[in-house]
């Protein structure tokens, strides 16, 4: 999450290092936490008025003002946050904002989500990709879009399908029947592949 918070804004004495004590310390500077909880609002808007609390005199560093989206994210956001899980195992997903410095989106607030990875032994990256894919295809069909230029020099398969090792994934996810039955074939894939690899291993694997 990316605000604009000007040097004039910043103060480190007293610095909050909780949630709620930075929407505490923040918001209650010109009115009391319960017009803070009486009025729930979805995440843009609450980035909205933060950033219109900055602008408007608000004191804190930009940390603090970090734990205050975290606060109103979790506690005043209509949100339902077990809707999408997918029970994707060793990560989090956290609502994020950003300005990119480059490229099309040069400059703009961008929204997205940023990925905690909580157990590195049992985080499936590819497994999240795939599932962070298809949850955009739902979330907005009308705006997804496969790249559709050459990939690597090839020109006759779709990029994704090179990525993904054929047109599985992208059917599965285009046809909007979800990814179970072709995430059911890859326990088979994965015995195989393990049972080439390991003749080749410098160390063995942890389950042998």
């Amino acid at each position: 999450m990316l605000l604009a918070v000007p040097a004039r804004a910043q103060q480190a004495a007293g610095e909050a290092t909780t949630p709620e004590a930075a929407a505490v310390k923040i918001c209650s500077g010109c009115h009391g936490m319960q017009l803070v909880t009486d009025t729930p609002r979805d995440w843009d808007a609450w980035h909205d008025t933060v950033q219109k609390m900055i602008d408007r005199g608000a004191r804190g560093t930009p940390e603090e003002f970090d734990l205050v989206m975290d606060f109103l994210f979790q506690n005043v956001t209509p949100v339902d946050v077990n809707h999408a899980d997918r029970g994707l195992p060793g990560v989090v997903f956290v609502p994020n904002y950003f300005r990119p410095q480059f490229q099309k989106h040069r400059g703009a607030v961008c929204g997205g989500v940023e990925l905690l990875v909580t157990d590195r032994e049992a985080f499936r990256s590819y497994r999240t990709g795939v599932e962070l894919l298809a949850a955009i295809h739902r979330l907005w069909p009308d705006g997804f879009a496969w790249r559709a230029a050459p990939y690597e020099f090839v020109a006759d398969i779709p990029a994704i399908d090179l990525l993904t090792g054929g047109p599985e994934c992208r059917q599965a996810i285009e046809s909007g029947a979800g990814l179970e039955d072709w995430l059911a074939t890859w326990g088979e894939d994965e015995r195989q592949f393990r049972a080439e690899r390991r003749e080749v291993l410098l160390y063995p694997e942890a389950d042998e």
